[in-house]
């Protein structure tokens, strides 16, 4: 049952793969979905590591803390993740195409 008006039960219907590489559980101060994942083929055997990053946000929702992107990529989880084994990265972004946040990311990498 993927109940949308309640986040623990909608988030682990995703089964890790619900991303928010920078959206933390106000309550907790934990990630609200994973931080990001592994997406494996079957057929190339090839490994991608996939982050899911929201812009910085202001106004969100009391129940959240949108952590700054800029902090994000100097994290350790961000730099222990890029130390692991991937053939390629994959970066889902929320916000706008031109954003500055876009090179902060892709630097970071």
């Amino acid at each position: 049952d993927r109940n949308t008006t309640s986040p623990n039960h909608f988030v682990a219907g995703w089964d890790g793969h619900y991303l928010t590489s920078n959206v933390l559980d106000s309550s907790t101060g934990e990630p609200l979905g994973s931080r990001y994942c592994y997406l494996n083929g079957s057929i190339s055997n090839t490994t991608v590591l996939t982050f899911g990053f929201l812009y910085n946000m202001p106004d969100a929702n009391s129940a959240v803390v949108v952590e700054h992107v800029e902090d994000a990529v100097t994290s350790d989880w961000f730099l222990d993740a890029l130390d692991s084994e991937y053939d390629a990265i994959l970066v889902l972004a929320h916000m706008d195409v031109r954003d500055e946040l876009q090179t902060v990311i892709l630097e970071a990498i």
